[in-house]
């Protein structure tokens, strides 16, 4: 059950900064009031600016999660994930 309130925050965190970075863009600093763009468009990043986030389009550097996931890696028994 924990990993799934785990994933479930992990969206909702993701689902707010998407709706910030559209009120930044649309309502706060204004350069972009008139964009309408569906969810295709956004996950083509087709919006004006950027949002960064590690993992992410804009820094897509996944070469650290390998030892991440496995099991029996030092690098997961640091992080307590083993």
């Amino acid at each position: 059950m924990q990993h799934h309130a785990q994933s479930a925050g992990d969206r909702l965190a993701e689902a707010f900064a998407e709706r910030l970075h559209e009120r930044v863009r649309k309502e706060f600093w204004g350069y972009a009031p008139d964009e309408d763009l569906d969810s295709e468009a956004l996950i083509r990043e087709e919006y004006r600016g950027i949002r960064l986030a590690p993992g992410y389009p804009a820094c897509p550097d996944h070469s650290g999660k390998g030892t991440l996931w496995l099991p029996n890696s030092q690098t997961a028994c640091d992080r307590g994930l083993a």
